[in-house]
This record gives C-alpha cells, structure tokens and sequence, in this order.
C-alpha cells in the first residue's frame, strides 16, 4: 500500500509584507498529493525558529496571536488542497532577514493508519525603517541677497536596518544650492549634514524653507522624510553715510597728503617773491631819494 503524501504546497500573508512588530495572517496551502487515498484526522503543529543564538534570551520569531500553535482539519481528499490559517505577530526586534516557520503534520489514511511529516516555509521580515532629526542650526538665520548661510542637523539611525544613499536637498525660491550627500548610516549610528544656501530672493513669506532627506533600505526601495527651518532673505544695499570699502578712507586720506607738500612748496615761492618785490621798491625809493639830493 502506498504512503499518502501531505505536503504545503505554498503560502500567503496578510499583509503582504511582514513587518517587524506587528501582526498579520499566515495562509498555508496543504495539498494531499496520493491519486488513491483520502487523509483525515489532519493536526499541524506550526513552530517559529528562534530568534538569536543565546539559549538564555533567544525566543521564536513569530508567536501566534491566540495562544495555540496547533491548528486541526477533517480530512482532505486524493490530489485535493485544503488551505489552513493562524495570526501571529512577529517580534518587534527582528532584523530584516526571512525565518523559517516548522510544520509538523500528523494524519491517517482511510484504514485509520497513522502518519506522521514535516514541512517548512521562509516568511521574509521587513524591518521598518526609523530615524530622527536634530533641530536645524542655521547661522546666520537672515542674510542678504548674493549673501551664505550655514544650516547644521544630524540624522540619527533609531532603527534595526542599515539606511543607504542618504541625501538631503532644500528647496525654496528664495535660496539656492545645500544639496548634500550624507551615505549610508549603519543601526544606532549618526549622520551629519553640513551644507551652505545662497540668498536668491528677498523672503515674502514667513522664511519657511522645505528640507527633503531621502534614503533607500536593503532592497533599494526609497523613502523620504520632509523637515522644515526657517531662513530669511533681505535685500542688499549699501549705507551712503559709510563707503563701501574701508580702502577708499585710505585712498582720500593718501590724497589729502599726497597734496600737502606741493601747497607748501607754492607758499613758500610765493613768501620768497612778495620778499623780493618788498626789497627791490625799498631800494627803488632809496635810490631815487639819492638822486633827489644831489640835484638839489
């Protein structure tokens, strides 16, 4: 007499992503591949593998929600598939891997022999993703068309899996540049951003300015989180009581001096013909007084 075969022949979930933490629904398809048996008094006895190497602390991965890991089914026919379910909640700690769930099956066929198998399926875990932001440093916080400002904040992995392609970028009318790339972020390791904006235009608004931060998990999917800071922009201009650049004082200055000499120069020519001229109508006069006498 042949051995009736009793296999799972695939599964589902529900959801379909199974995520680290939270709950969903395990659909095993159970076929009875004998073309001449029909099986009954089915029990299957479903056991997550344990999670960690540490016999102390390591518990299953999946722990069904109802308490009971033992599901029963009447019978199943020759070549028929019967499909059985259980909710189990996955540990919200798992890394993002698959584990392997057990099956242990126990039938008979229709002469009430007793059977016995087992059978295992990979149910792939996906863990969520998590990060936080530091408050933004921006300094300084108002600047002037054509003028920089530094923004600073840190990325800090919060969560079981590695972040990869870290970048952020901000965008806003009023200011340019700040792209930046940040790289990949090992768990409960930290991200710097460091990045400098240019002012574009004068700020009409309240200086909102929106920071996108985008990165891709383990299987290249691609998240992105928004992040605000606030940045206002002015308009340039120049103080007409002041110049511009400090070395036009110094340039007026130079040229103060640079004259000096040359007026003192011209007073002094001018001191020495007035002197002249003096001396020359007191000799004139002399002379003239001179001759006056002789005459007389």
């Amino acid at each position: 007499t042949s051995v009736p075969r009793v296999i799972v022949s695939g599964f589902t979930t529900e959801a379909k992503e199974v995520k680290a933490g939270e709950q969903f629904k395990l659909i095993l398809h159970i076929t009875n591949t004998s073309t001449s048996t029909k099986v009954s008094n089915l029990e299957f006895n479903i056991q997550s593998e344990a999670d960690g190497t540490d016999e102390a602390t390591a518990g299953a991965a999946f722990l069904p929600v109802a308490g009971s890991n033992t599901i029963f089914l009447n019978s199943i026919g020759k070549e028929e598939t019967k499909d059985i379910s259980i909710e189990m909640t996955a540990k919200a700690d798992l890394a993002q891997k698959p584990y392997v769930i057990n099956l242990g099956m126990k039938y008979e066929d229709e002469k009430a022999n007793p059977y016995e198998s087992e059978s295992s399926v990979s149910i792939p875990v996906k863990q969520e993703a998590r990060l936080e932001i530091s408050d933004a440093q921006v300094m300084p916080n108002s600047i002037m068309v054509g003028s920089e400002s530094n923004v600073m904040f840190s990325i800090f992995n919060t969560g079981k899996t590695k972040l990869y392609n870290v970048s952020v970028e901000f965008l806003s009318e009023t200011v340019s540049g700040g792209k930046g790339f940040v790289g990949n972020i090992e768990p409960g390791e930290t991200g710097n951003v460091d990045v400098m904006l240019t002012g574009e235009r004068v700020t009409q608004d309240e200086g909102i300015i929106k920071v996108i931060i985008k990165y891709e998990d383990e299987t290249g999917h691609s998240s992105t989180i928004e992040k605000e800071v606030e940045l206002f922009v002015t308009e340039a201009h120049m103080d007409v009581d002041k110049p511009m650049f400090p070395e036009d004082d110094f340039l007026i200055e130079e040229g103060k001096r640079s004259k000096l000499p040359g007026v003192i120069v011209v007073i002094l020519i001018l001191a020495g013909l007035a002197v002249g001229l003096t001396l020359y109508i007191r000799r004139k006069k002399k002379m003239e007084e001179g001759i006056e006498d002789e005459i007389s």
